[in-house]
Order: C-alpha cells, then structure tokens, then sequence
C-alpha cells in the first residue's frame, strides 16, 4: 500500500506495473516552482492527489520533482501514506456539519441530502 507503482523484474528488464488496491485517483493541482540560483533558474514541478475509495477512506499527498508524472507519482504515493477514515452515515455522508477556517480562507461542510451528489458553492 505504501508504492503506487509495484517494480517486478523478469530476465534482466524491470517492469511496472500499477498497483490495484481500489483507491481513485484524482490530480488537484499542478504548478510550475522556480529556485533562482548562481547560473540561472531551475524549474521544478509540484503537484497535489487526492484519492478515495468511496467508502470513507480519504487520502492527500504532495510530491514534487523535475517532471510533471514524477511528481504525480510521487504524490500518489505520499497520499496512500496518508490514508485516514471519515466516518459516514448510511447516505454516503459524513454525519454533521463542519466549519474550518485558515487564513483569509473558510470552509463550511454540511451533510448531504439523502440522493445528492457533491455540490460545490462558489465565493461568498
């Protein structure tokens, strides 16, 4: 559980091979990160993952790396190291309402209706 991608070798070549462990994939973001150095700059990338299973495991990971799949790649990792359990009700939702606040930025979950998918508000 902690590779996403399994190394198996036959007569001398390596393989890779994905891992199935039933944990969805999904790529939040990806950005560009420069570190000005004596010679010029050096271009690096990192991206966020955040996977599930749909039935309250939850997992988000960070990796960063020279090019955009390694990076990918290693925040898939990175996120089924940090697997955690949401509680959930029979609907497929967590059972109360959350706030949470960092910043400038707050957050507000509720519960979902019984039959509703995700519905995401905008700025208030």
């Amino acid at each position: 559980m902690d590779s996403k991608v399994k190394m198996s070798s036959a007569f001398g070549k390596v393989k890779k091979e994905k891992v199935r462990d039933g944990f969805e994939e999904r790529v939040v973001q990806v950005r560009r990160v420069t570190e000005v150095v004596k010679g010029g700059k050096h271009l690096h990338f990192r991206a966020i993952v955040a996977l599930g299973d749909k039935q309250g495991l939850i997992g988000v990971g960070v990796g960063k790396a020279k090019e955009v799949i390694a990076a990918v790649q290693k925040s898939a990792v990175n996120a089924r190291r940090n697997v955690i359990t949401i509680p959930m009700t029979k609907y497929l939702t967590f059972p109360h309402r959350s706030e949470g606040d960092y910043g400038a930025a707050k957050v507000m979950l509720r519960p979902a209706a019984p039959s509703t998918g995700v519905i995401a508000g905008g700025a208030v």
